[in-house]
């Protein structure tokens, strides 16, 4: 047939040269289907044999990770499935619908169902999901046939089953097809239900609560490439990664807030976010007694006229404003009080609080990262934060509530660092509840989520070390996530999966403030 189409195309020629290309094109044709035939040979005996018949491997199945050569066993049947119930998705279900809509792009899913008396499966439990394609459609079939494929594939080190197995898949049911992790011969489907309108992948509860080697080995996307909903805000050191935060949050201003970025003054700029917000300005650090190079490029990048700058000259020394004024910087404007409790009071003042409200947190050096949790909110919500010590309530910070009709206070510390005993002596005193500081941060994103909205967060370092390059992040006014630089805390992970609404994640610092296996971790959580 393709010989006889090729003849008649050809239009023009003796019979002889027809004959000729005939006798060619047929022995192509010829050599053509042989290698196909091989080919299938091939594929027969190849162990992606296991696939649906028909499957087609198309261009935008998700990547593979290279994990090595070790690799998960094999799930065996668990027969406890639907013997319980759970109220929550389970965060390995959440990843992996996370990282279908990553690689082809929104879709309709089902998760989650209540327990009754007739049903209880996996759904129930929340480790199952049912991603919907229909088989009867060309293009849902073949993206339905290419995923499981991904997922039955041999990797390059020839580990069968390889995403299956890393993903912690029990058993999967698609278009009258069924395979099983605990019995990888059988393809019979004894369900009633043909299962042609969605795919139903069923996860052990290792895979399920994502403790297999997809999520211990880390692997998401790195921030900033192509697709991934993280962002890395970070540079050379921690003057110039507030440089490269200033210019995410705040392009263009003729304002800018100045504050001590050395280790031992951070208090200072760490209640300063609501203060920037207020004037539309970024945070940019200093030396104690000279302003950095960085910061001194951005400041005349901007042809700021006007600087904020807070603390006293125990923290930032004359000499700075000095260099400020060289800058062309001519308003400049100092907010201190006789120590940090003063300070962050004087800077409430300049904030106001047209709502009555304001956030208290721990001053005392050991417990500063409460204060950096605070401070974002209180930029979106214009709600100064005011700092106390562990023992009392200092004057001047009852003097800075009373004098900005504060009636409603939360307090962002759990009773060990601010105890029970100071709520009594602030207004309207309520207690953002948590063990730590990763579970305090993830409970007061919840609780101001109506007012900076979930879809963009921060996600920063919980370390004390670290929490400089998360200082001038304040200004973006979203929740701010903790984690350890060197994994992903337990609390921001099930914050994560329990607000599917989160879009984007802006990571603060570099990769020794949030290290990228933390931020790939988070990545697994957030569809953009």
């Amino acid at each position: 047939m393709i010989a006889q189409m090729a003849v008649r195309s050809s239009g023009r020629g003796d019979d002889t040269s027809r004959v000729r290309l005939a006798s060619a094109l047929d022995g192509r044709a010829r050599r053509a289907a042989a290698l196909v035939a091989a080919l299938v040979l091939v594929l027969l005996a190849f162990p992606l044999a296991a696939r649906p018949a028909g499957a087609a491997v198309g261009t935008v199945a998700p990547p593979t990770p290279d994990l090595g050569p070790t690799i998960d066993p094999l799930q065996p049947y668990d027969s406890s499935e639907g013997t319980t119930c759970s109220t929550t998705v389970q965060p390995g279900v959440v990843a992996v619908q996370n990282l279908i809509t990553r690689a082809y792009g929104a879709q309709s899913f089902g998760t989650l169902r209540t327990c009754s008396a007739t049903s209880k499966s996996g759904h129930e439990e929340g480790r199952s999901l049912d991603w919907m394609n229909n088989a009867a459609n060309a293009a849902q079939k073949a993206r339905a046939d290419e995923f499981v494929a991904w997922l039955l594939a041999t990797d390059k080190y020839g580990n069968q089953f390889a995403m299956a197995r890393r993903l912690g898949v029990m058993y999967i049911i698609w278009n009258d097809w069924m395979w099983r992790s605990y019995d990888v011969t059988r393809r019979d489907n004894p369900s009633s239900n043909p299962h042609t309108d969605h795919i139903h992948i069923s996860f052990g509860w290792p895979g399920a609560r994502a403790q297999t080697s997809y999520y211990t080995g880390g692997y998401g996307c790195s921030p900033d490439t192509v697709g991934c909903p993280l962002t890395r805000l970070g540079g050379a050191d921690r003057y110039a990664t507030a440089v490269v935060v200033a210019r995410a949050a705040v392009p263009e201003s003729d304002t800018v807030v100045i504050a001590s970025g050395e280790q031992g003054h951070l208090v200072d700029g760490l209640v300063a976010a609501p203060l920037a917000r207020a004037h539309d300005a970024p945070v940019l650090l200093t030396l104690g007694s000279a302003v950095p190079a960085a910061t001194a490029a951005e400041i005349t990048r901007r042809g700021a006229t006007r600087a904020l700058v807070v603390g006293g000259e125990g923290a930032i020394a004359a000499s700075v404003v000095d260099q400020l004024s060289a800058l062309g910087v001519t308003d400049v404007q100092r907010l201190a009080g006789p120590d940090r409790y003063g300070t962050a009071a004087a800077i409430a003042r300049a904030v106001g609080s047209p709502s009555g409200r304001a956030f208290v947190a721990s001053g005392m050096n050991a417990w500063l990262v409460y204060a950096l949790v605070a401070g974002a909110p209180g930029a979106a919500t214009q709600v100064p934060v005011l700092l106390v010590p562990g023992d009392r309530v200092p004057a001047e910070v009852s003097a800075a509530l009373t004098d900005l009709g504060v009636t409603s206070v939360r307090v962002v510390s759990p009773p060990a660092v601010v105890p029970d005993a100071l709520l009594g002596q602030l207004p309207g005193a309520t207690r953002v509840a948590g063990a730590d500081a990763y579970t305090v941060a993830t409970a007061l994103a919840t609780a101001v989520g109506a007012e900076t909205g979930t879809t963009d967060v921060v996600l920063a370092s919980g370390n004390a070390t670290n929490i400089v390059d998360a200082l001038p992040g304040g200004v973006f006014g979203r929740p701010v996530l903790l984690t350890p630089s060197t994994s992903l805390s337990t609390a921001t992970r099930s914050w994560l999966v329990a607000n599917p609404a989160v879009e984007s994640v802006t990571v603060l610092g570099g990769t020794g403030a949030v290290s990228d296996f933390a931020a790939r971790m988070a990545s697994l959580y957030v569809s953009p």
